[in-house]
């Protein structure tokens, strides 16, 4: 439960500058997931889906998630990332250190939600909008 909303929060916390921007209610915000993990019934996944649920966001209603898995391979990385970067996404989650690197060189442009990461700094995190996020992850 706490992981679940910890999760949502940060992908939340990160969105929430489009949202103050006078985006119209019915828009729907676009989330890449790119992770290790194999299959949308993981976990993970789960945890994310039911997270944003308890925010109010809901996938074909609010929200749309474009997920990417590397089946346990790393170098499928720089590939997944790359597809996420060429949609017009308002943030991604990258699901570990490996994802994160890749999804950097992948997008300049489009907030990073790392998740697992084990050194934020040395992957080279930056402020988003000038504002660190939660628990000094930053996009």
């Amino acid at each position: 439960m706490r992981r679940r909303s910890f999760l949502a929060g940060l992908v939340g916390v990160a969105a929430a500058p489009l949202a103050a921007e006078g985006q119209q209610a019915a828009k729907t915000y676009r989330i890449g997931v790119v992770t290790a993990y194999s299959g949308e019934d993981d976990n993970p996944a789960y945890s994310l889906r039911e997270g944003l649920r308890e925010l109010g966001y809901s996938e074909g209603q609010n929200i749309a998630i474009e997920w990417r898995w590397a089946r346990g391979d790393a170098a499928r990385y720089p590939i997944l990332a790359g597809e996420l970067a060429r949609f017009k996404l308002d943030v991604i989650v990258a699901g570990n250190n490996a994802a994160v690197h890749a999804t950097q060189s992948a997008t300049k442009t489009t907030p990073i939600v790392m998740v697992l990461a084990t050194d934020p700094i040395g992957l080279g995190s930056r402020p988003f909008n000038g504002r660190s996020l939660p628990s000094g992850y930053s996009s």
